[in-house]
């Protein structure tokens, strides 16, 4: 495989079938380029940061009055309901260049294999998964543990010309913020006070937390001070922008790798029986020892994979809802959705018991959008649906990770 790789033709191929492949964490959007009067302020992860007038448009969001999960609707340190302004990439991510690295750059491998041996081995360590236990229940989000961002179209223009999300990354984020992140309203000592658009003289205040995220997004567990919640930390414009830049990272890291691109090109197929019960009995045994865990489904219609608009998507079970007669709900954190749209319509993939069938599997909210009232039942007919490849992997290093940082005594607070 690597001497293929070498050969420019086959290379290219690859990069063409993924950026089909990974096309449906979100709907489609439009690109503009970086305004004419914008002067580079700083970087972030080597890349040039502009500031741009206006807020970021989130106006296909339909939430009730006060119900939008961004620091424009709530209440915050900034005098303004309306921020005004948001940041952008001087030189907005190519696609093909973000598939190109992907594919050619060495990634951080994260190994599922030793996570069951260890729960066999310390079936205690699962103890520390119910340290953040209240920041989700089966289909409910706590509103201040969801972040001010989303998977969504809005969230990338002027940062990438993807014309589609990261949702792979964002589910990863979000994982890791929920599990291994302990917030502290207490202000950390030594550091500028954060001015809101003070623009260039927040480079320092950022540069105290930039550190702290990017440890958490390894899976280490560590101390956000200064705020009392993922929804205030990831209010600050900066913080907001890091994350975006972050979750096409782990998105990259994920999506963009041959071992997984059987997720989109071999996995349309819908379960059948004994997957399907498989899947539930699976999911209820990690549920039962407090995981959050990272799941991968497609779209039954696999027409989408050579036609470039498959649907895969990533998202996280909160819940599992059984019945007698083999239905059953699968209850999601779907990083689409901001936890306020969650709470009021429950998002979930639901195993439906059809008379004279195989049990099927839909997944309704792909078509919940107004705009597309002419997609029909089997629209939402999903094909595979998996736990993400790296998904105990990650579980093992949180887990060791809260290990370690609850035997600190400087530490015994935050795990009660």
């Amino acid at each position: 495989m690597n001497s293929r790789l070498g050969n420019p033709a086959f290379t290219l191929l690859v990069i063409f079938l993924v950026s089909l492949a990974v096309a449906g964490c979100a709907t489609s959007f439009p690109m503009r380029g970086p305004a004419s009067d914008s002067t580079p302020l700083f970087k972030m992860m080597g890349q040039e940061v502009v500031v741009k007038s206006g807020d970021i448009p989130r106006t296909d969001v339909f939430l009730g009055t006060g119900e939008l999960a961004t620091e424009r609707s709530q209440a915050s340190q900034d005098p303004s309901p309306e921020l005004g302004y948001h940041f952008e990439l001087a030189h907005p991510a190519s696609q093909e260049k973000q598939s190109r690295q992907g594919l050619l750059t060495p990634a951080h491998q994260v190994r599922g294999a030793g996570y069951e041996r260890e729960v066999k081995r310390d079936p205690s360590a699962l103890k520390f998964w119910g340290l953040h236990s209240g920041r989700f229940i089966s289909g409910k989000i706590r509103p201040e543990d969801g972040p001010t961002l989303v998977n969504n179209h809005y969230e990338y223009i002027g940062i990438s010309d993807r014309t589609y999300g990261y949702c792979w990354g964002f589910s990863t984020l979000v994982r890791y913020f929920t599990e291994v992140a302990f917030f502290d309203e207490t202000a950390p000592s030594g550091v500028p006070a954060y001015k809101w658009k003070g623009f260039a003289e927040n480079e320092k205040w950022f540069l105290f937390y930039q550190p702290i995220i990017d440890r958490i997004l390894e899976g280490k567990a560590e101390v956000i001070p200064g705020f009392a919640d993922f929804r205030a930390f990831s209010k600050v414009p900066e913080i907001e922008f890091y994350l975006k830049l972050k979750a096409m990272q782990l998105w990259s890291d994920r999506a963009l790798r041959l071992p997984n691109m059987s997720t989109f090109f071999s996995s349309t197929k819908p379960l059948n029986e004994v997957q399907i019960t498989s899947l539930l009995d699976d999911l209820q045994t990690r549920l039962g020892r407090g995981e959050l865990t990272k799941i991968l489904f497609t779209a039954k219609d696999s027409s989408k994979v050579l036609g470039g608009s498959t649907d895969v998507h990533s998202v996280l079970v909160t819940g599992l809802d059984r019945t007698a007669t083999g239905s059953a709900r699968i209850h999601l954190w779907d990083i689409d959705f901001y936890a306020e749209d969650i709470n009021k319509d429950d998002k979930f993939i639901e195993v439906r018991v059809v008379p004279g069938k195989p049990r099927e599997v839909h997944y309704a909210p792909w078509w919940e959008p107004k705009s597309t009232p002419e997609k029909t039942y089997s629209s939402t007919q999903l094909g595979s649906v998996r736990i993400a490849p790296e998904n105990d992997g990650e579980l093992k290093t949180m887990l060791g990770s809260l290990r370690e940082f609850c035997s600190a005594p400087v530490n015994s607070r935050y795990c009660r």
